[in-house]
Parts: structure tokens; sequence; C-alpha cells
């Protein structure tokens, strides 16, 4: 790509009619022939893995990638400013910025710079060498704003949407001198030595720098269209990106939670940066569907204030029975963690109430999280993970409102002997299965793999008694975490998340622009013949997205007439139904490469009551996992299978137990499946389809 690798274009004609702006100065910026020039000054697009896109239907705007995506003149360049200065555009974000995203940065040094940029908490600036004019209110996510600054000799100036909203008198540099950069604060600094920050997540629109003059402009009528939906160019090649998991089009994904059913259409949140591929100043991600298969992403539901939660917004649950529906979260300031309330809105965002319920944790325990809320015939129970200051137990902290409104810290939650690992507990949920009560949380531990645990047991409104105090494991081999569950009439539905799990390095994350994905939607229930265990499906409408029909190969037997099939790139469902007697075991074989060099191999031995997940021959990628996962399953002779195979994602059900794993095979041709038996294993019938 030219320049060290980096891929910078030159005659960059999409910015041309981004930097394209009337010609009020000799010094506007200006479109020249095949380049874009500020006077002798050529200006180069930095776009090593998704190109600057213009944004459909608004004219002279583009879209910038939150992370690896801008521009800037190719050398340093000088700029007159004592005899005034105007710099506007139109702009409009996606989410917030991890640090402060410029829109326009002359970086000279020792603060002799020109910037004009948003802070984390969605707060403009202007910034002329020592001058700073600013406001606190706000700009709105996902709307076109227009933001002008002025310097007219003596006063530096904002104005958002035409009204003056910030100024700062005194003396700035006569000139200034550096290199200038459009969508990208040049001191952002950098993630992992690798995601960049300070870069502007959304649409930039015309964009003009005019020396010589101090005239405020009018706005003028914004570029018009939808300014920040992703491109789906961004992706459109990507083969181990999944289409069908519910997730975002970009950033970096995590736990889910909060799930909601309203008017019709369900509601998933998620941690979020949808600024890049890494974990930082987290906000909540929101999907919306009508059928929990078919997923539209909306802008951020829950962003960082200047307040307890000024640096990440972090996982939070219903309030029961409140209308407008509200929640309880937990922010973090950058040292501490609170617990805040916000309402629902019409469009499934939130707005925060008044204050915070807890600004810090209560003394005597190293930390807290992820409030979950029961009601009870008193009120409103609220259970939030933590653990102790010596890091050697795992525990639960309460609080009750009688009004879920105001709220006491009571203690630690009684779990009845529940014997969870680890040294903190995150992800508390607490809730009714049939006639029983289900415990779960996804434990923090040292040096192990995650895994979310639960309990069967009874719950008095106050304490809560297990079964078994035991631990029972959630999915089958611990890559399939962190459920959020939700009723739906009868039934109860569950979405985890499917870790990447440190699989891909950040460059490679970087180059991606995507991690994690969500998994599908399961019904869970008490299994009929262990009434201590959940049992898992996936929802009937998964596997009806996929139009499966039965195959040919049916009633078979395995060992004699193994079966294979070819499930092409595009997202696909297999099922199937099997009778196994004792002493035999089904292999299946996934994202086989046509030379078998390629697959990962799913290893079911009734018998012996357990699983495993072989990767030893899967991804040849040198970044793809080469271990053994293991998982118990239960004895039975009759084996239902369920999987979705969708880029590199591969969930569903084995005998009852849900599943969700990210293998990334390298070779273009890795899509075939393969069903073997091991002694006498008969296929009773089997069916396929493909999105």
């Amino acid at each position: 790509m030219g320049d060290s690798g980096r891929g910078l274009l030159r005659a960059a004609a999409l910015l041309a009619p981004l930097l394209a702006a009337p010609p009020v100065a000799a010094d506007t910026w200006r479109p020249d022939t095949g380049e874009i020039a500020l006077g002798d000054h050529r200006l180069v697009v930095h776009a090593p893995y998704r190109p600057l896109l213009p944004v459909a239907g608004a004219d002279g705007a583009l879209r910038f990638d939150g992370s690896t995506t801008w521009a800037e003149t190719e050398a340093p360049m000088e700029l007159a400013v004592a005899d005034g200065i105007v710099v506007e555009a139109w702009v409009a974000l996606a989410s917030p910025p991890v640090e402060p995203a410029a829109i326009l940065h002359l970086d000279g040094g020792d603060a002799a710079e020109l910037r004009l940029a948003v802070d984390p908490w969605l707060q403009p600036e202007f910034r002329l060498g020592p001058l700073r004019a600013a406001t606190f209110d706000p700009l709105p996510l996902g709307e076109w704003v227009h933001l002008a600054a002025t310097f007219d000799g003596t006063t530096a100036r904002l104005y958002v949407d035409g009204d003056l909203a910030g100024e700062h008198a005194g003396a700035a540099p006569e000139t200034l001198a550096g290199i200038l950069a459009v969508g990208q604060t040049r001191d952002g600094g950098q993630r992992y030595d690798v995601h960049r920050l300070g870069v502007w997540n959304g649409a930039i629109g015309p964009l003009a720098l005019r020396p010589g003059t101090s005239e405020a402009p009018e706005p003028g009528p914004p570029p018009g269209g939808a300014p920040v939906a992703v491109p789906e160019a961004w992706f459109a090649g990507d083969r181990h990106r999944p289409r069908f998991h519910p997730m975002p089009r970009a950033g970096w994904t995590n736990e889910p939670h909060a799930l909601t059913h309203r008017d019709g259409l369900w509601h998933l949140y998620h941690q979020a940066n949808p600024n890049g591929a890494f974990w930082e100043h987290i906000v909540w991600g929101h999907l919306v569907s009508e059928d929990l298969v078919t997923w539209q992403a909306r802008l951020p539901a829950l962003i960082p204030s200047t307040g307890f939660d000024r640096r990440g917004i972090w996982v939070g649950n219903r309030i029961p029975e409140t209308e407008p529906p509200a929640i309880l979260y937990t922010g973090v300031d950058g040292t501490r963690s609170g617990l805040g309330r916000a309402i629902m809105q019409p469009d499934g965002s939130f707005r925060r109430d008044e204050g915070a319920i807890a600004h810090d944790t209560p003394p005597g325990y190293q930390d807290m999280r992820d409030p979950w809320i029961v009601r009870t015939d008193d009120g409103w129970l609220a259970l939030v993970g933590s653990g102790t200051l010596a890091h050697d137990a795992a525990l639960i902290l309460a609080w009750t409102s009688p009004d879920a409104l105001a709220w006491e810290f009571v203690g630690e939650f009684d779990t009845g002997g529940a014997e969870m690992p680890g040294e903190y507990w995150e992800l508390p949920v607490l809730r009714p299965v049939g006639d029983r009560w289900l415990m779960m949380g996804t434990p923090v531990i040292p040096d192990a793999r995650t895994r979310t645990f639960y309990w069967i047991g009874d719950f008095d409104g106050a304490r809560f008694v297990p079964d078994d105090p035991a631990p029972r494991a959630f999915d089958l081999f611990g890559t399939l975490l962190a459920p959020t569950i939700a009723a739906d009439g009868d039934r109860l539905v569950a979405i985890g998340v499917i870790p990447d799990e440190g699989q891909r390095p950040e460059p490679v994350r970087q180059a991606a622009g995507w991690v994690h994905a969500l998994g599908p939607p399961h019904e869970i229930a008490l299994c009929p013949e262990r009434p201590q265990t959940l049992c898992a499906r996936l929802a009937p409408a998964v596997g009806a997205a996929f139009a499966p029909r039965r195959l040919e190969q049916a009633d078979v037997d395995l060992e004699a007439e193994p079966l294979r099939i070819d499930l092409g790139p595009d997202p696909a469902f297999f099922r199937a139904e099997l009778d196994v007697e004792p002493g035999a075991s089904v292999e299946i074989g996934l994202r086989i490469a046509p030379d078998g060099a390629e697959a990962t191999t799913l290893l079911l031995r009734l018998e012996e009551g357990h699983a495993t997940l072989d990767n030893r021959r899967g991804s040849l990628a040198p970044w793809g996992r080469d271990d053994v996962l293991r998982g118990e399953i239960p004895t039975v002779e009759r084996v239902r299978i369920e999987l979705i195979i969708d880029g590199a994602a591969i969930s569903g059900t084995v005998v009852g137990r849900p599943l969700g794993f990210m293998i990334y095979p390298q070779g273009e041709d890795a899509t075939l499946l393969s069903l073997n038996g091991t002694g006498p294993v008969r296929l009773r019938w089997a069916e396929a389809g493909r999105i």
C-alpha cells in the first residue's frame, strides 16, 4: 500500500467533497485535480483496513471508523492566525471517543496548536495555543451538528449550531506550524501499542479552514442523509466475521445484559467499544429484533457522563415491574465503581436519574459490578457482584428498596453455601425457572479459564438455598459465557457471549475491526429427567430462519457410512438425531478442509459422559488455538445435535448442553462438516439449511 505499508492513499478523490468549501479566502480547503491540497500542501488518507467512504445521501460527508481512518498533510504546514481564523464543519458522532477526537488538529508542539475536537463525554472544544473555548453541554449521537470556531486576535470563540457556546480571551501565537490532521487528534496515543486513539467515529461533512477572517459563519442546511451507519463495505470481504449471530458491525463486544421485550420488540444490550476492537471507555451497545433472529444495531443506549461513570458504563439489568422500565447499572470513574439508575426511553435508550445510588464500593470489599434485581414481597432486592479485600472469596452484595427509587445497602447476600470458585463474583443472576430458582455467576479465577456456573434451589426473598452447593457449568466448554436471561411467555430465553479468548493478536483484531460475538438465543429449562440441571435448545425461530431440509442420508450406520456435507461460505444450520449404543462414540468434524489437513473435532463419548473439542488440527493460522477442551454430557442413548456455523462462530447444543466457540479456518474451502460413528451409531435423521 506504500509509505511503509500504512496504506496511504494519494489522489484522494473521496476527500474532495469533504474539504470543498466556499472560496471565502485563498487558503480555504479546496480540491485540486487528482489530489487534495491546502495551498501547496497535499493531504494523504490513512485507511489501511477500511476505506474512508462517503456517507450515503449526505453531500460532502465522509465516514471515519474511530481507530484507523483519518487524513493529514504530507508535510508540516505554516498557518498564520494573527489576523483571525475561522474553522467550521458539520459533524455527526456514532460513539463517544476514547480520548478527545479532533475534527481538525494542527499540532505545533509546546501547546502551539489549533484543535477543534470532542471529548469522551461529547463536549466540544476549540483550542488555539493557550486559549480554550468549550462547553459542558454534550453533543447528541447520530445527528448532524454544526461546529464553528473563530479567533479575532483577542478572543477564541466556539459556536454550536450557530449559538455561542464558549469563549476565552487572550493572546495566541501569530503563526502555527506542524502537521494538520482531519478526523484525528495527533497526540491521542495508542492502546496495546496498536489501536490508535483520538480518531473520529462518525461522519465529518463539509469542512473549511479560513485564515485572515474571524466572522462567525451561519450554519446553513446540514448535509442530509443518515450520517453514522457503519458501511457494510467495511466488512463485506471478511469471511471470519459472523453474519447471523447478534452483534454490531464493528468494535469490541462483550457481556450481554438487560434483555427486554417491550411493545413487540426485543432489546439486547451489551458491553461495547464501537471505536475499535479493543477494551476501553465502554458504552452500552444496543441491538433490536422482532423475532430474536434478525438483529439491527442502534446507537449506544447508555454512555459515560462526567460523574461516577465517567470512564465506562458496565453491566446493568432491569428493575422488574417498573413503568417506564428502569435499570440499575454500574459505572467506573477510573479508580472506583458506582451504582446508578436510568429510565428506558421510547427508542430503547436510557436517561439517567439524577445522582447515583452509590458512588463507591461499600467499605471492606474489593469492588462491585453487574447488578441483578429481584422483585420481593417487601419491594426490590439488588444483587451486585463483589469479592473480599483479600481476594480469597467471591461474593454478592445486596441492596434493598421499598419503591425501586431509594436503595439501602444491607450487606452480603446469603447464597446458602454455594461453592463459587475464584476471587470475584461477576454477573450474578437470580430468577425463577419452572417452580424453582436459578442462581448464576461468572467468577474471576486467577490463572484459569472463565466459566459461568449455576445452582438450582429455593429463594425466600432474602436467602438462596441450593439443592447442591457444588457449581454446575452453564455451557459445555466454557466458551459461551455470561448469559442474559429474560422470560418470553412461559419460556426462558438466554443469550451469552462467545469470546475470542485472545486467539487473535491485537494487530489482527485491529485489521478485522471487530472482536467477540454474541450467541444465538437459547431456550433454557429444568431437564425433566435431571431436575437439578438446566437443559437448552436453540430457540425455534433460529432453525426456521435457515429453512432446513431433511437429508437423504437418514437411518444409516455412521460407522459404515459417515456423513459429509459441504456447508458453503454462508451461515449454515445443521441438526441431527442419533441412536448411540453403549461403548460407541460420535465424532463431528467442523470446518474441514478438502484435504483433511484442517479440522476442528467435536468428540462425544456418551458412556463416559464427556465431550472434547479438539483444536489441534483446527485453524492453520499462526494465531489459532491448539488445545483440547473437555466438558460433561449426560449418558444418554439418543443424541440430539443442533449447530450453527457462521464465519468463525460455531454455536448450538449437544445433548441439551449449550455451546459456542470461535475457530478461524485459514483454508478458503474449510467449509465441510462430517459426522462419524465409532461402534454402533445410527443416524435417525439429519437436516441442514443455509441463510
